[in-house]
């Protein structure tokens, strides 16, 4: 009468709440061990996942992903096929005597949304003998593509990098292979390297004093390198530089970002020491989100690429790649090196230089008939139906404001918009508003009430507050919480652009789940429906154009 309610209340709230959900079946099912609801409900939320080694009787162990502090519990040895899992990212610990441990992340199932049933998945590691990689290495398994290699485990540190030039780095002319271009001009090597000097102009990286990093930061990567520094290095150590498809291999993306993301250093506060936030990509390589941006081999039309993101970037830079000149030594600079295996070189096409898409120009387009854009903006129109709108939860422990999450009825199918309004705690009501639209990382960025731990809240919301107005922050279409478990479906639809039918109908979900939010702030006496604008971020500016060529009661 009480459990079972609550674990579909749990399944029916999203992915994000089915490890609750399979906690609470278990210990429901040690009091309804044959129940055949409890039965169904479990099937929604868990797998028996296929776990086999080669060799065999590798003991395996496994944790939740985000449950970083947790103990590791103790699976069996392969071959595993039988041991019931909660279907959310896991880590997982292999280990064998005599061989290497592995560390990776997966899932221990998948949802078939066309069939409606989870599919666990099968995972087959192939351990290799103690002594046969270095130890700070982790191998990337291979595609037709990227064959197997091995990457760092973590970013490039200050006291490796130190060792590099300790022995005489900068000024052995044999590590720096490539090319010296600057401004489209060659320089000869005794010519480049007066660039590559500390804050007292000593040999080594821009954020070094006196040929020395920062006291206590010996774990924490290297910055302010430029990419010919990191090449250097990586030919000291017998290492290359990864190319983009590497890179992207090693990272794991677009499987788990949203989990890696929420551990993943970007904070707007710095770098931190490689490794402390536990941040694995399925691989077991850490901290390639955030942190430090990475250089990667490959040209491009501004000089070298980077990936991953920085401490200060926005945290959809985990899947954007970044171009520098070959000389930038900003702060965010640093990188990890990557090993090919023997016999497993990949093809010449995956070292060519780097071309972003080119972005149509519509300032050149031929605007079409007033009568032919009235039906494009029909396209955009809804029912009107009763909002049914509820106040599900309440937050006033911030100073400055208070937290409201609210729902109401979508404008289409039988779906309800998720809001979180925040109304300030100085002015009076009714108050000015503001409807903001967020950067596609909302599509893989959890449950959406922890906004006010994002750097975005307090970068382009918090001010509003503090200014005397209120902010409501849909959860559009496909993220947060209504992603329903596919942010790699959303994520894909977001990126293509594609003239398909489905692009067209999920643009026209997420901008009536902006007009279905007006409608909902008219609702409410302590909102001036009269004084509400728009805020777009990033994705939120790409569709503003949409937005309020369809909406005119926006003020602003």
């Amino acid at each position: 009468e009480e459990a079972l309610p609550e674990i579909r209340a749990l399944i029916e709230a999203g992915p994000d709440n089915y490890l609750a959900a399979y906690r609470l079946a278990e210990e429901a099912e040690r009091h309804l061990p044959h129940d055949p609801t409890l039965q169904e409900l479990l099937k929604q939320v868990s797998t028996k996942p296929t776990l086999l080694t080669e060799p065999v009787g590798a003991t395996v162990w496994a944790k939740p992903y985000l449950e970083r502090d947790a103990p590791w519990e103790r699976m069996g040895q392969t071959p595993i096929r039988d041991v019931r899992l909660p279907v959310t990212r896991m880590r997982w610990k292999v280990e064998k005597p005599g061989f290497v441990p592995i560390l990776r992340t997966s899932s221990p199932g998948s949802y078939d949304y066309e069939a409606g049933v989870i599919v666990p998945q099968t995972y087959s590691l192939k351990l290799v003998p103690e002594g046969s990689q270095p130890a700070e290495m982790v191998r990337v398994e291979g595609t037709d593509e990227v064959p197997e290699f091995l990457v760092d485990r973590f970013e490039v540190t200050n006291r490796q990098f130190k060792a590099f030039v300790a022995a005489g780095g900068y000024r052995d002319e044999r590590y720096w292979k490539q090319e010296f271009v600057k401004n489209g001009s060659s320089l000869s090597w005794t010519e480049a390297m007066p660039a590559f000097v500390d804050r007292t102009g000593r040999p080594g990286p821009a954020t070094w004093e006196a040929g020395d990093f920062p006291e206590g930061k010996g774990d924490f990567p290297v910055s302010g390198v430029s990419w010919y520094e990191a090449a250097a290095f990586a030919e000291y150590v017998g290492k290359s530089l990864p190319t983009l498809e590497h890179w992207w291999a090693a990272a794991g993306r677009p499987r788990g970002a949203g989990d890696l993301i929420t551990l993943s250093n970007f904070r707007g506060e710095g770098p931190v020491a490689v490794g402390s936030t536990d941040a694995i990509t399925p691989a077991g390589a850490a901290d390639m989100a955030g942190n430090v941006r990475e250089w990667c081999w490959n040209a491009s039309a501004q000089g070298r690429c980077l990936q991953g993101g920085a401490w200060n970037d926005q945290v959809y830079m985990f899947g954007s790649i970044t171009q520098a000149p070959t000389f930038d030594r900003s702060q965010t600079n640093g990188f990890r090196c990557i090993r090919y295996l023997e016999g497993r070189t990949p093809g010449e096409k995956l070292f060519s230089p780097y071309s972003s898409d080119a972005v149509r120009d519509f300032a050149k387009e031929k605007p079409v008939p007033d009568e032919v854009f009235s039906v494009y903006r029909r396209l955009f129109d809804y029912d009107t139906r009763d909002l049914q709108a509820r106040v599900e939860a309440r937050d006033d422990s911030r100073p400055d404001w208070i937290r409201e999450r609210v729902s109401f009825t979508a404008a289409y199918a039988d779906e309800r918009v998720i809001a979180q309004l925040y109304l300030p705690r100085t002015g009076r009501p009714p108050f000015q508003a503001v409807v903001y639209f967020p950067g596609s990382d909302a599509i893989a960025a959890g449950s959406s009430d922890k906004l006010d731990e994002r750097l975005s809240f307090s970068l382009f919301m918090s001010y509003l507050l503090k200014s005397g107005r209120a902010v409501l922050y849909p959860v559009y279409k496909g993220t947060h919480e209504r992603s329903g478990g596919r942010q790699d479906h959303y994520m894909a639809l977001h990126d293509s652009g594609d003239p398909t039918q489905e692009y067209v109908d999920y643009q026209v979900m997420v901008v009536r789940d902006v007009r279905r939010s007006l409608d909902y702030l008219a609702s409410r006496p302590d909102i001036d429906g009269r004084k509400v604008a728009y805020e777009g971020f990033s994705w939120g500016g790409y569709v503003s154009p949409i937005v309020l060529a369809i909406e005119n009661r926006f003020a602003a």
